[in-house]
């Protein structure tokens, strides 16, 4: 997989917040998928009250929420509320030991804050689902930067191709934590629940999701927090599967994927 993708500003506090300057944060692999899994949501999330028993339950109900280009469905499987809830604004300024008031969440205690949190979350984490689309559909080269000079040839010809409709034949192939090697590691177990206790989760996990489109294969990262027995997205990257914080897939082979999540 290239190496040396583009880091949002969030997204690496986030990173750093995991992982410490060098070591990165893992769990346990979930068990490999021997068939195609639909983007269906699965029955746990069809419920008047919405959970998700398993990371992977949250990862499929997103992607199901892509396919069908339901804004609402995408943003159902995500830590959007519970952050901008429970968000330790203090805990978190004093791990980084920094205080980065632009591109980072506010104090959650007074409801100004908690309120703009909410929309600061859900711009973060939309903005990652249409750079997904964007990357699955445009032949345009999306690495975050800007795509310039452009005429009105190659706009017209942009909007055509991300016409959101043109994925609703996705399909999860598989979903896994992205490194098994790091399944055991004391340091990066600790630093999860450390992070997770930040955001007033019990635990954090990541994911890679295998995702097929139109007969070719690609990758796409997700961090989650539990909350309870429930599980949500936080951002739809992963740091141990080094994909791009913009939210970009990433082409691949089953080969690569069954040898990247192994972490040989």
């Amino acid at each position: 997989m290239p190496i040396g993708r583009p880091w949002s500003p969030l997204m690496l506090v986030m990173v750093l917040a995991v992982t410490g300057p060098a070591s990165a944060l893992a769990a346990a692999p979930s068990p490999q998928a021997s068939t195609p899994i639909s983007v269906s949501p699965p029955a746990s999330a069809q419920s008047d009250q919405l959970a998700f028993a398993t990371p992977d339950d949250a990862v499929r109900h997103y992607l199901a929420g892509v396919a069908a280009g339901d804004v609402g469905m995408i943003l159902e499987a995500t830590a959007v509320d519970q952050v901008s809830s429970h968000f330790d604004f203090a805990a978190n300024a004093e791990r980084l030991a920094a205080i980065q008031p632009t591109y980072g969440l506010a104090p959650t205690e007074y409801p100004l804050f908690a309120d703009m949190d909410r929309t600061f979350a859900a711009a973060q984490i939309l903005g990652q689902a249409r750079m997904l689309v964007y990357s699955l559909l445009s032949t345009e080269t999306l690495d975050g930067s800007v795509i310039a000079p452009v005429d009105r040839q190659r706009a017209d010809t942009f909007v055509t191709q991300v016409d959101p409709s043109r994925v609703a034949g996705l399909t999860v192939v598989d979903s896994r934590y992205p490194n098994a090697k790091f399944e055991h590691d004391a340091r990066n177990v600790a630093n999860g629940a450390a992070v997770a206790t930040i955001y007033g989760a019990d635990e954090l996990t990541e994911r890679l999701a295998l995702i097929s489109l139109d007969g070719k294969l690609y990758e796409v990262g997700f961090t989650l927090l539990r909350y309870g027995d429930d599980w949500r997205i936080s951002s739809q990257t992963s740091a141990l599967g080094n994909t791009a914080a913009v939210g970009t897939a990433v082409p691949t082979t089953r080969d690569d994927y069954d040898r990247e999540t192994s972490g040989e």
